[in-house]
């Protein structure tokens, strides 16, 4: 079997074994100050540039075609605007409310300083992130897991890939929102993962879902939903909220089955590997 035919079969167990641990040693190096500032730039767009050479050989100019296609799409129906701004706040103030309601917080902050002086840098920085996740462990992970899996397993798994991907940050406390403990931190990402899997599946709009990565992150930095700001208590209960969207949505509009991978054609299937 030549190393082609061996990239095909499993496209997005590629980008994980070459992200993942590129991400650790490059991490290493940062916070042991032995990483050249290009290097640490580097990493940042890593995870993106595997994807698109994954993509290059699996699926040729076609494939990269699609994927480019997604990065300017905003083709869509104004209710999907809607989801993209409206999600974070919403499962972010629910759980807050929820906390008050029972009186284990005494009231709900607003962090209206949080970006300063340096709003467009801010945003600049959080939108980069937010279109390099999405090419990697949204577009690519949901193109290349949905043949084997459901559309919400394969959101799932993304999701963890995505959540292992800040592990060694979080370890080396380079996160920009505080230090997590590291399980919690994963399924975290499994549900954001599912529920931008499930935004993307529908619009076909990387660009739509970069936004909605744009105000979630906004928002978790804005409401006290994090350890550092709040408490764990608050946090799980912001996964928890998380979750509980990605299952209603899902079984709302699908895909469905939500667990057992749909049934294809031998032609799709072929064309999926």
């Amino acid at each position: 079997m030549s190393i082609l035919a061996f990239i095909k079969r499993a496209p997005a167990l590629w980008l994980f074994g070459l992200a993942l641990p590129a991400q650790a040693l490059l991490v290493w190096a940062e916070a042991t100050q032995r990483a050249p500032a290009l290097a640490v730039k580097a990493r940042i767009y890593m995870p993106a540039v595997i994807a698109l050479a994954l993509t290059a050989l699996v699926k040729g100019r076609k494939g990269l075609q699609k994927t480019f296609r997604s990065l300017v799409n905003l083709r869509v129906r104004w209710p999907w605007f809607v989801v993209a701004l409206l999600y974070a706040p919403v499962v972010g103030v629910l759980p807050l409310l929820a906390f008050r309601a029972a009186g284990a917080i005494d009231h709900i902050e607003y962090d209206t300083n949080l970006v300063g002086s340096t709003g467009w840098l801010f945003f600049k920085f959080i939108f980069t992130i937010s279109i390099v996740e999405e090419i990697s462990w949204v577009g690519f992970g949901i193109e290349h897991l949905k043949p084997r899996f459901s559309a919400f397993v394969a959101a799932l798994l993304g999701g963890a890939a995505w959540g292992l991907w800040y592990v060694p940050l979080n370890l080396a406390g380079l996160q920009m929102a505080g230090t997590f403990p590291n399980v919690p931190l994963v399924i975290n990402f499994m549900a954001i993962g599912a529920c931008c899997s499930w935004v993307y599946i529908h619009t076909q709009s990387a660009l739509l879902v970069a936004l909605m990565q744009v105000v979630t992150n906004y928002t978790s930095l804005a409401f006290p939903v994090l350890p550092k700001p709040g408490h764990m208590g608050v946090y799980y209960g912001f996964i928890a909220t998380k979750f509980a969207f990605a299952l209603a949505v899902f079984l709302w509009r699908g895909p469905l089955p939500l667990w057992k991978p749909q049934r294809q054609a031998p032609e799709a299937r072929r064309q999926a590997a």
